[in-house]
């Protein structure tokens, strides 16, 4: 088994922390265009259908960013 160097030790360490923020931001993204959806429809501005297709479209995409970080391996 390798030893790590110090700053293989930093990369490491920090992978964690950068990959749980950038899902926290892809989260929080992700809650702000649902209220947003929620919102407008229940204002009268968007149809039902459409806001259920916004939500779809928040969610897949958070999803596909949460793999990409993971792929990434922040």
């Amino acid at each position: 088994m390798k030893e790590l160097n110090q700053v293989e030790l930093e990369q490491v360490a920090g992978a964690g922390f950068w990959g749980d923020l950038l899902k926290g931001v892809v989260h929080a993204a992700e809650v702000i265009i649902d209220s947003a959806a929620e919102s407008l429809h229940k204002s009268g501005i968007i149809s039902d259908e459409v806001c259920t297709g916004i939500e779809k479209l928040a969610h897949s995409g958070a999803v596909a960013a949460g793999n990409e970080i993971d792929k990434l391996g922040i």
